[in-house]
């Protein structure tokens, strides 16, 4: 990874994981990160590394709150350079005990919150000739079996983020936007 001296990167799911792990990453390369999650405990322990850092508390499966977040980093920073949607939710079960409520968080965390995010911050990126970075999961390329709800959201992710960089891409608009599907990470979740 190159340098980011100078750029602000809006994290999400910055409180644990593979988010936090990017927060502190892209903190180590110079940049300024504006940390998303709704621990806020947990983000201030992060945030103890991540040097020049902010956070902030959002449920990113709403719009509303989205745009919110977006709004505060600006305030913050005066810019987006980088967004990085790596929040994710994850549960293993069979599709016939997947409740509605399990289905509507699964879509809110997972796939919601990188549209939500990606749209609010669009504006941003184009004027600061930024990126996107959209983290989805080797199941967004693979079914696998009792994991039915998260498979459809990681499809979902890495449908939209190829979308998204055809739309740019068509309109002349060179916002560079990424999927990176990892497989298994030896993280809480």
């Amino acid at each position: 990874m190159t340098s980011l001296d100078g750029k602000v990167a809006l994290v999400t799911g910055a409180s644990a994981g593979l988010g936090a792990a990017t927060a502190r990453l892209f903190a180590e390369r110079g940049a300024t990160v504006y940390g998303v999650a709704r621990d806020s405990d947990r983000m201030a322990e992060v945030f103890a590394e991540v040097p020049g850092g902010r956070f902030g508390s959002y449920d990113i499966g709403t719009a509303d709150a989205c745009a919110q977040a977006v709004t505060d980093c600006v305030a913050a920073f005066g810019r987006i350079d980088v967004l990085a949607n790596v929040a994710g939710f994850h549960q293993m079960r069979r599709t016939a005990s997947v409740t509605d409520a399990d289905w509507d968080l699964d879509l809110a965390v997972n796939l919601n919150g990188p549209f939500y995010l990606s749209r609010a911050a669009l504006p941003h990126l184009l004027e600061s000739g930024g990126n996107i970075v959209n983290v989805a999961s080797a199941a967004g390329l693979l079914a696998v079996p009792r994991m039915g709800d998260y498979c459809a959201t990681k499809f979902g992710v890495v449908g939209f983020t190829d979308s998204l960089r055809m739309e740019m891409k068509k309109a002349g608009l060179g916002i560079p936007i990424t999927c990176v599907c990892p497989s298994i990470i030896d993280t809480g979740m």
